[in-house]
């Protein structure tokens, strides 16, 4: 019912509700689509997971349902995309898990890598040269005032900027 010209009546509400339910459930589904694509990508046909995301994103919207569901039974068994991305919810699960910003970190922390920034293939690139991914245990020897971190991780002693270290989710150990 209409009361007045700027109220708006149940019908278009509940239509409008239900619409952004649908946006919802198809960003879902894309999403998971391209988390799919990255693994048959890395997982599969072997390509580096630096360049994956950026093929994934071509990817994703070709993907059938049919496919889909054959891509799901063969990744049962993964929790994440390469990039470490929960295939469900996202960096929210993350968060929720306790999951914290490497940046966060101060000297003598020791942590887990859970997660990385995955849209940018420089980054990655980056990242892959330094062999920091997803479950690399990393060290933080030192903090410097400039936010830079020293940090040890696979016998490796490096040094990372606050524009690597605010990109890069971890798990606390040993706290």
């Amino acid at each position: 019912m209409r009361r007045d010209k700027t109220s708006v009546s149940q019908e278009d509400y509940l239509k409008a509700v239900w619409e952004m339910l649908e946006e919802d459930q198809i960003a879902e589904r894309l999403a998971l689509r391209h988390q799919l694509a990255e693994m048959l990508l890395t997982d599969v046909i072997g390509l580096p997971w630096s360049k994956a995301h950026d093929e994934a994103e071509r990817m994703e919207h070709a993907i059938s349902p049919e496919v889909e569901a054959l891509l799901l039974k063969r990744f049962a068994d993964k929790q994440s995309c390469p990039h470490g991305v929960p295939m469900r919810g996202g960096i929210a699960t993350l968060r929720k898990q306790g999951a914290v910003l490497l940046s966060d970190l101060r000297a003598k922390d020791k942590a887990e890598i859970l997660c990385v920034y995955e849209k940018d293939a420089q980054f990655l690139a980056f990242l892959e040269n330094l062999e920091l991914r997803p479950e690399t245990q990393v060290e933080v020897k030192k903090r410097e005032y400039d936010e830079t971190m020293t940090l040890r991780a696979g016998g490796r002693t490096m040094h990372l900027g606050k524009p690597a270290t605010t990109r890069i989710w971890v798990r606390r150990i040993g706290a």
